[in-house]
């Protein structure tokens, strides 16, 4: 999975534990699974934020991409999501993730 053009990520929290209480959480459960926040103050917040040192520059989207799982989730602000499907096996997948890193 790809966050392309991520502005910002945050990894770890909520766990699913928490995720009841969280706002924007379900209090019958959370179901894991990669979903897309609509409405979401985060870019809002991002952009007052960046006024300081960047007056009159917005983001230019405001995608709120959230992926739970079981002990933590990881949410990105990101133009897009990419899903790749890999048959070569996890080390293969991860050599790529390291060169795609290194390269940008």
């Amino acid at each position: 999975m790809t966050a392309v053009e991520c502005r910002q990520s945050v990894f770890g929290y909520p766990n699913d534990e928490a995720w009841s209480r969280d706002p924007r959480g379900d209090a019958d459960g959370l179901v894991y699974g990669f979903y897309e926040v609509l409405n979401s103050a985060w870019p809002a917040r991002l952009t007052e934020y960046n006024q300081h040192s960047f007056p009159g520059v917005a983001l230019g989207w405001d995608r709120h991409f959230l992926i739970t799982c079981h002990d933590a989730s990881a949410q990105f602000l990101a133009r897009d999501l990419a899903v790749e499907i890999v048959d070569d096996g996890y080390e293969a997948a991860l050599e790529e993730a390291f060169r795609r890193l290194c390269r940008s």
